[in-house]
C-alpha cells in the first residue's frame, strides 16, 4: 500500500514475496500503476494488483492478514500506513530503519527485519502461528492508543523538542504553542503573576532611566 512514486515500491518484491513460506499465500497490493509494474516486473500469480484509490485505506487493510511494506529508495520518517494497520488490526514486517525503528518494537509490537530473507521469514512466522500475531495485534495497538497517538504524549514529546533548541514551551492551559524565551515568558507569567506584578519582575524599577526607550 503506496502511492505509485517507485521510491516507493522495491525493485525486490516480488522475490520476497515469493520466498514467504506458506503454500496458500495471496499478495494484495494497493497503490500500483504502470510505473510501478515498470519497476517490479510482471506479478507472480499469486499477487492482485490495484490502482491507486480503487478501494478504500480501511477497506484494503481488513483483507489483510499482515501489512509488509517494502521501500525502494524513500526513507520512510513516520509512515502513516504503519499507523492505520496498528488502528485496524493488521501487523506489520518492515525494515529495520528509519521512522519504522521508532514505530515498532521487534517481536512485540510488529517485526523489524534486517534484509530481504528476513522480511519473508517474520512474514511466514505469522502466516502459521495465529496466537502469535494476534499478540502482536494487541500489543501495537494498545501502544497506539497509549503512545503513539496520544495527543498528550504526542504534546510532551514536541515541548522536549522545543526546550532542547532553546525554545520556551508554556504549560498554562489554552497556550499550547512554543515561542521564544522572549515572546512566551511574557505571556505566561502574566496569567501566573498578574500584569502588574509582571512588570516590577521584569523591570524593576531601582533605576528608572534604564528603561528610557528614546
Amino acid at each position: 500500500m503506496a502511492r505509485p512514486d517507485t521510491d516507493k515500491w522495491s525493485s525486490n518484491t516480488w522475490p520476497i514475496y515469493s520466498a514467504i513460506q506458506y503454500a496458500n499465500k495471496r499478495a494484495f497490493m494497493l497503490g500500483m500503476d504502470d510505473r510501478t509494474h515498470g519497476k517490479l516486473g510482471a506479478p507472480p500469480i499469486f499477487a492482485d494488483c490495484l490502482k491507486p484509490m480503487a478501494i478504500s485505506v480501511n477497506q484494503f487493510l481488513s483483507t489483510l492478514h499482515c501489512l509488509l511494506p517494502i521501500n525502494g529508495g524513500a526513507r520512510e520518517n513516520w509512515p502513516r500506513a504503519g499507523l492505520e494497520a496498528m488502528a485496524t488490526g493488521v501487523p506489520v514486517v518492515a525494515q529495520n530503519d528509519w521512522g519504522w525503528q521508532e514505530m515498532i518494537e521487534h517481536g512485540v509490537t510488529g517485526f523489524l527485519a534486517s534484509n530481504d530473507c528476513e522480511l519473508a521469514h517474520y512474514t511466514a512466522m505469522l502466516a502459521h502461528d495465529e496466537d502469535l500475531r494476534q499478540r502482536i495485534v494487541r500489543a501495537a495497538h494498545d501502544r497506539l492508543v497509549h503512545e503513539l497517538a496520544n495527543p498528550k504524549v504526542i504534546w510532551e514529546a514536541w515541548k522536549r523538542l522545543f526546550r532542547s533548541v532553546g525554545q520556551y514551551v508554556s504549560d498554562v492551559d489554552g497556550i499550547p504553542h512554543a515561542h521564544t524565551y522572549a515572546g512566551t515568558l511574557g505571556v505566561d507569567l502574566s496569567l501566573r503573576l498578574g500584569l502588574p506584578q509582571l512588570q516590577s519582575t521584569l523591570f524593576p524599577a531601582t533605576d528608572h532611566a534604564r528603561h528610557d526607550t528614546r
